[in-house]
């Protein structure tokens, strides 16, 4: 595993444990925020990654509405 690797790995669980805590609100945010950097962006690798965890912000709000 190289350098860039082990640190994208560290950011990927930054990003979870911040996914998972966060309010509803915070991950509204984070999700605007995410698909305007995904419509910048042209590469199709970096929109399918962020996509990916839009789905997962998407799954992590549902979640917490049912449990409110």
């Amino acid at each position: 595993m190289t350098k860039i690797d082990r640190r994208l790995k560290k950011i990927q669980r930054k990003m979870l444990d911040y996914i998972v805590k966060a309010t509803v609100k915070e991950l509204r945010e984070l999700k605007a925020e995410l698909q305007e950097f995904i419509h910048e962006k042209s590469s199709e690798p970096v929109k399918n990654y962020f996509n990916e965890i839009v789905k997962i912000i998407d799954l992590q709000i549902a979640k917490k509405e049912v449990q409110a």
